[in-house]
């Protein structure tokens, strides 16, 4: 990012959405395109998330999608405690569990059914 000075675009991974790069990139990370699962900006999840914990860097995609899979897992386990009957409930077209910005379900296949953002 230094060394680029924003001559060229820059698209980084997961890895590189951290709140310690605007700190250090500064000016020079402006524009930069992060590619990452889920966008929690403004997002009430994350609000709440930074409330709890206290600390503003400390919520990110990946707390989501581990809040939004223990939801579904509390969910499917409400209906059923065996193994198998969680995976069918997950598996059902009308599963549903709240998630940390939405509807947390799944297609037949098992991925979770999101339109991309």
């Amino acid at each position: 990012i230094e060394m680029n000075n924003r001559r060229l675009p820059i698209l980084g991974g997961d890895s590189m959405f951290n709140p310690r790069v605007p700190r250090f990139a500064k000016e020079r990370a402006v524009g930069m395109v992060l590619a990452v699962p889920l966008e929690l900006t403004g997002s009430a999840f994350l609000q709440k998330a930074n409330g709890v914990w206290g600390n503003k860097d400390f919520a990110s995609w990946r707390t989501a999608l581990a809040y939004d899979a223990t939801q579904a897992f509390i969910a499917a386990l409400n209906i059923t405690q065996s193994r198998i009957g969680i995976r069918r409930e997950l598996a059902k077209p009308g599963f549903s569990a709240n998630g940390s910005i939405g509807t947390v379900n799944f297609r037949s296949e098992g991925d979770r059914n999101r339109p991309p953002s």
